[in-house]
């Protein structure tokens, strides 16, 4: 009987199952690294179907057999097909577990972020939600109704913020026909949740959420997502937009604003109590503000409408700010934003800033500017602080008003000189430091040769001097000196790692 059995399980699981086997667990992987499901589940669903009805067939065979099983022992004499029949059995099983184990790790492997279609699947279910977007006439809802039909499937936190911009459609009579958004705020827990929010009536009538996207949250309050849902609240659009002859209209918003008045649109400032009847303070318009216009297809709109929100405040801030850059671009010192290098205040008053005067070969000429106004006017203090060397700033403090440093960096930042001042930056002096010798790999080398600004600390001042972009000692080490003659002198101390 034992016999008759092992002749019949080497029958079931004959060469021809096991190909069949390979072939559908080969198009399961490969499905899952490279999708195709119209092409290729038919395939694994069929292999799959004819091992099944193989293996049906096989059981109700040998039980219609069992009868007969001592008539078929008794037939099976041979000693040669037994063993044969054994053999391949543990043959065919290995078989199974080889190619069960290899295609489970090929499936594993396409599960790994972006390492196969199947990863993306996965990612699909983790970070992809849809909810029936019900609450979508934005005279009667604004943009709360949005909010809450996403907290039906998610939970906003109170705060939003916007990456980038929200755009939105919408027909005159109110109906929104397109979202699309990419939000940001702290949940529960502190951490920063995404939300991408998509809808368009004409692919989907439910609102798709994605999750988990990849931000850098700067929690930027011009970014802020409440100024928008406020102004919606308050200012009666259906009253603007209802009786127009116009059927689609387009709205973006990307925050806290400050831009040229265009004539071209018709600007209104308004409040938490609605639309000011009040007059541009100034030839641009500040604050968070959304813009209206028709669309309908074509580049020309001739309806547009832009809302600012009336802030008083931050008019004052914005006029008083444009005085400042007006006064600065009638300096004769003055010099763009691009080219001031490296900036220090010591106090509210006084500050400096190296700009740069001169380039040539990829190196740079500097002066020292200085400033007591607070940075409302600068003069030209020093034309050539680094003595006529050529570099890249790479430093500038001041101790008081007298004791100073600054640093030049060259070949390639490589390595960096420390300069001196102590008569205000009127004149500066290089600062010589005891060098350093280390021993590496047989070798004896100095490493030490980019100083850093120097710091006081009880009475004394403190300098760091680290590798530059070449140094590979020992990762970050740094060599540490002191100075108790104002920075004249330095003395070192000890190598910190």
């Amino acid at each position: 009987m034992r016999k008759n059995k092992d002749i019949k399980r080497a029958i079931i699981l004959n060469p021809l199952v096991i190909i069949i086997y390979g072939l559908a667990c080969y198009y399961l992987a490969e499905l899952a690294r490279y999708g195709g499901v119209k092409r290729r589940v038919p395939i694994i669903i069929f292999m799959l179907s004819l091992l099944i009805i193989w293996f049906i067939y096989s059981f109700f065979k040998m039980r219609k057999q069992k009868s007969k099983s001592n008539q078929i022992e008794l037939s099976k004499d041979s000693l040669k097909m037994i063993q044969t029949s054994k053999w391949w059995f543990g043959l065919t099983v290995l078989a199974f577990i080889f190619i069960t184990s290899y295609t489970g790790y090929d499936i594993y492997q396409s599960a790994i972020p972006y390492n196969g279609k199947l990863s993306w699947v996965i990612q699909q279910i983790r970070s992809e939600r849809e909810v029936p977007f019900t609450r979508k006439n934005i005279y009667e809802d604004g943009l709360l109704g949005l909010i809450e039909d996403v907290n039906q499937k998610v939970e906003l936190p109170d705060e939003l913020y916007l990456s980038n911009e929200v755009d939105l459609s919408f027909t005159k009579e109110g109906q929104i026909t397109k979202f699309y958004g990419f939000i940001y705020g702290k949940n529960t827990k502190g951490e920063t949740d995404t939300f991408l929010l998509s809808y368009d009536e004409k692919k989907n009538q439910n609102l798709q959420i994605y999750l988990d996207n990849y931000l850098e949250a700067t929690y930027d309050k011009d970014k802020l997502l409440q100024p928008l849902i406020d102004g919606l609240e308050v200012i009666p659009l259906d009253e603007i937009f209802k009786e127009l002859d116009v059927e689609l209209f387009e709205l973006n918003y990307a925050g806290f604003e400050v831009s040229p008045n265009n004539m071209e649109w018709k600007n209104q400032y308004y409040n938490e109590e609605g639309l000011l009847d009040i007059p541009y303070s100034t030839d641009d318009y500040v604050g968070y503000s959304f813009k209206i216009h028709e669309t309908d297809g074509s580049e020309l709109a001739y309806l547009k409408f832009n809302f600012v929100s009336y802030d008083p405040v931050a008019i004052e801030k914005y006029v008083e700010q444009k005085a400042k850059e007006e006064a600065q671009e009638a300096d004769p010192n003055y010099f763009p934003e691009e080219a001031i290098a490296e900036e220090y205040f010591l106090n509210e008053k006084i500050g400096y800033q190296l700009v740069e005067i001169d380039a040539a070969l990829g190196s740079r000429f500097y002066g020292l500017r200085k400033t007591e106004d607070g940075g409302l006017t600068w003069t030209m203090h020093n034309e050539a602080p680094f003595l006529d060397r050529a570099g890249i700033a790479a430093g500038l403090t001041f101790i008081d008003e007298e004791l100073g440093f600054i640093a030049l960096s060259h070949n390639g930042g490589n390595e960096a000189d420390l300069f001196r001042t102590s008569d205000g930056g009127v004149t500066f002096e290089p600062v010589e430091l005891p060098s350093v010798s280390v021993t590496q790999n047989g070798a004896e080398f100095e490493p030490f040769d980019f100083p850093e600004m120097p710091i006081e600390s009880n009475g004394q001042l403190i300098l760091y001097v680290n590798q530059g972009a070449d140094g590979d000692y020992q990762k970050d080490a740094k060599a540490s000196y002191v100075s108790d003659d104002r920075g004249q002198t330095f003395e070192f101390v000890e190598i910190e790692r």
